[in-house]
């Protein structure tokens, strides 16, 4: 008699969000690693970590819950097999320098790596900021601030229209041209 070997949940998951990420991202390369009851996902530049994490975030089986040191499971169904944890890290080392530097330019500190102390934070903390909600599928085009954030510049039209043309196809760009 032979026994039949079932996959596990979490490499199913693993590949279930290989799948979506391929669909809702194409032309970016995703590792997408799996270890008991969690999926990391990895990405250099390209789309932000909650842009990956939305479409993602629904093969969680719950969240950690802080406040009294438990883990909460989700009270619906989703149809679908999950794991406990979903990390998504996104490697911006390629810019982080001139990001740095950029920062202090700004506030025309002179920038020492880092560790760089600019408007009562670190630099590390503000590049965080600026890098973690910005799209750098089109590369990164300097910094803005306003509002009291730091933020990445968005890509010019152009060169929005250009990366939207190379990724899906000409038909991705409206009337504009923009994507």
């Amino acid at each position: 008699m032979t026994a039949t070997k079932t996959e596990s949940p979490r490499i199913t998951v693993a590949k279930m969000i290989r799948a979506d990420l391929k669909a809702a991202f194409p032309g970016v390369k995703f590792s997408v690693t799996s270890e008991r009851s969690t999926v990391n996902i990895a990405w250099s530049m390209g789309p932000s970590a909650p842009a990956v994490e939305a479409p993602v975030g629904k093969y969680e089986a719950g969240h950690f819950d802080g406040s009294d040191d438990c883990y909460k499971f989700r009270t619906d169904n989703p149809g679908h097999p999950t794991v406990m944890y979903v990390f998504a890290r996104r490697d911006t080392s390629d810019v982080e320098e001139q990001v740095a530097r950029d920062i202090c330019a700004a506030f025309g500190v002179e920038c020492r790596g880092m560790s760089t102390y600019v408007a009562g934070e670190y630099v590390d903390m503000l590049i965080h900021r600026a890098l973690r909600n910005a799209d750098l599928t089109a590369g990164y085009h300097g910094i803005e601030i306003g509002d009291g954030q730091i933020r990445a510049k968005a890509a010019p039209d152009s060169m929005r229209a250009v990366q939207a043309a190379l990724v899906t196809g000409p038909a991705a760009a409206n009337d504009n041209g923009v994507a």
